[in-house]
């Protein structure tokens, strides 16, 4: 799935809107979702997005960058933290699974990027 529909994608779609009308909800069990929060134009509604994708049971691997300078495509408009993604896995009814930091050498609690295992409920 990708916005642009120059970028080969099997699915053009925007994550952050409602695509009930082309892709039904619970068809995927995993869904791989790799720096991608960040270009999005509200992350929250990606997440929700994502959620209603997966299948009762279903994974959602995700990772975000943190201490990352600003990169393309743009906008490059987010960075999500720890507490931000507990957040976004609550706000779209989601368990979390898996959280972890790749830690930035001398800087605490300021890590490159977050990767994280999100489960959507088996019933």
């Amino acid at each position: 799935l990708d916005v642009d529909p120059r970028s080969g994608a099997t699915i053009v779609a925007d994550l952050c809107a409602d695509n009930s009308e082309s892709i039904a909800g619970g068809a995927y069990r995993y869904i791989a979702c790799t720096e991608v929060l960040e270009h999005t134009a509200a992350p929250w509604a990606a997440v929700v997005e994502l959620a209603r994708l997966l299948a009762p049971g279903g994974l959602l691997y995700l990772s975000v960058p943190y201490n990352f300078r600003i990169h393309g495509p743009l906008p490059d408009a987010w960075r999500i933290n720890e507490h931000g993604i507990r957040h976004l896995a609550r706000h779209a009814g989601l368990e979390l699974v898996e959280l972890s930091a790749l830690e930035t050498p001398g800087r605490p609690l300021h890590p490159v990027h977050y990767t994280v295992v999100l489960a959507k409920d088996p019933s």
